[in-house]
């Protein structure tokens, strides 16, 4: 190959190589034309010598090696959808763990049953429901139910006019979770996730995330600031895979355990409710940074027989015959005077369905729709003006312990005219005159004070608690 066409083929060939590859001022320079080798050229040309030469075949074209581009630390465009499903179900199947052993912890400590109590570490009933009555001389329970390495100080009391338990805990220093990476998770780096991965890895974390909200289990590491709903606004934060794939491949195989701190107390009689108090302090803090007051209802039984004082008003109770002078004074006149008789008589009150004790109004913790088996009740009685003499015989309303309103017919003495004698006869002289007492029957209302009325304006007294 003689020297122009060698010089020819090296200037075809840089052409289309400086069409095909742009040369940036960053790329190095190709590397150089091979020389191409002597030629010898006889000294007596030929005849062949005197043709003009052929151009040579087209060599063809090698793409120079690019160098890598330098190294630069930069977050990926996405998250692959199966890493993020792995650590979505992961995170889910914690949380359903976490979730299990908080349920048996509190059926380990009976918070089904209905003596028993149980709050969470917050002084909340979220999985308990607070029973609607207690049994007055049976024990009750507070139980307060926390995570294990859970560093708040808790306090519960439960308490009567009688009787008082309290309890709090837990002093020891808080355990944290061993942190043994998972085998089968491995700590991803960050990338920027789609509102639909970002949707997904917030439900999954959603209860984990909540555990974070409040003070006590820093020792846990949940990420920072994941229980508010600013964490999660950003679908392209790059720290959120990352945070939360770090955290489940570090807790991935920790199993939830939890504690327990319980008041106990028998449940006093005669008091309306019994108090539950809670209060939970946070690190070195003098003052309870939560507090939750509870009341439930204690049921003191029922009673069926009460003792009373009536003051009846007897319609005409009051009958006497008179023998009255006339104005010419040669004659006496016969009368009756009836008037309203009103006296006291001690009672015996029947309830027949059984009324409640221990609560001032008879319409409250009721057995029917009615309530009728807690003011509506029969009386039964004697007079004390004429004991024995004098009975009283109805219904009992007691809307309010202590205090009732009765009707019902009395049974007492009235004077009745002689035989022969008549209201506005004129008699000559009062020889004449007979009267004889016997007992009649009359209608009569009144108020009555029930031995509940002890327990009603002093529920401290005595006489309360005998009752």
């Amino acid at each position: 190959m003689s020297a122009s066409s060698a010089a020819w083929a090296a200037a075809w060939v840089g052409a289309h190589i400086a069409t095909a590859w742009p040369s940036p001022s960053a790329w190095p320079a190709p590397p150089p034309a091979p020389t191409p080798p002597a030629v010898h050229v006889d000294a007596k040309p030929s005849a062949a010598a005197s043709l003009p030469p052929a151009p040579p075949p087209p060599s063809p074209v090698v793409a120079p090696v690019v160098p890598p581009a330098p190294s630069i630390l930069a977050i990926p465009d996405g998250c692959g959808n199966d890493r993020v499903d792995e650590v979505a179900r992961a995170l889910s199947v914690w949380a359903a763990r976490f979730k299990d052993a908080q349920a048996a912890a509190y059926t380990d400590r009976g918070c089904t049953r209905a003596d028993v109590f149980c709050l969470d570490r917050l002084g909340e009933a979220g999985a308990d429901a607070l029973p609607d009555r207690v049994r007055a001389g049976q024990s009750f329970s507070v139980e307060v139910i926390l995570p294990e390495g859970d560093r708040g100080k808790v306090a519960v009391s439960t308490s009567g006019s009688a009787k008082t338990g309290v309890a709090a805990g837990p002093f020891a220093d808080a355990v944290s979770p061993s942190g043994t990476p998972s085998p089968g998770l491995a700590t991803a780096g960050s990338c920027a996730l789609s509102p639909l991965q970002r949707d997904t890895l917030k439900a999954a974390a959603a209860p984990i995330a909540q555990l974070s909200a409040h003070p006590g289990l820093e020792a846990w590491a949940i990420p920072a600031g994941s229980a508010d709903d600013e964490y999660w606004m950003n679908a392209t934060n790059a720290s959120i895979f990352a945070d939360w794939s770090a955290w489940i491949a570090a807790h991935a195989s920790d199993t939830p355990h939890f504690t327990a701190v319980e008041a106990k107390v028998e449940v006093p009689f005669a008091e309306q409710s019994l108090e539950v108090d809670f209060e939970r302090v946070e690190g070195n803090s003098s003052s309870p940074t939560i507090t939750a007051h509870y009341a439930v209802w204690i049921d003191s039984g029922q009673y069926h027989l009460e003792a009373s004082v009536l003051v009846p008003f007897v319609y005409r109770g009051r009958r006497i015959a008179t023998l009255t002078p006339t104005p010419s004074g040669t004659e006496l006149q016969v009368g009756l005077n009836q008037d309203w008789h009103v006296t006291a008589a001690i009672m015996v009150d029947l309830f027949p369905f059984g009324r409640q004790k221990g609560q001032v109004s008879s319409f409250q913790h009721c057995r029917s729709g009615s309530c009728a088996e807690n003011w509506l009740g029969i009386q039964f009685g004697t007079g004390l003006s004429s004991i024995f003499q004098e009975w009283y015989l109805g219904l009992l309303f007691e809307p309010v312990s202590g205090l009732a309103l009765a009707a019902g017919g009395a049974l007492l003495k009235g004077d009745f005219l002689g035989q022969g004698l008549a209201e506005g006869m004129l008699l000559p002289s009062a020889a004449e005159f007979s009267a004889k007492s016997d007992y009649m029957i009359r209608p009569y209302f009144g108020v009555a004070v029930t031995s509940d009325i002890f327990q009603t304006l002093d529920r401290s007294s005595v006489f309360a608690r005998i009752w």
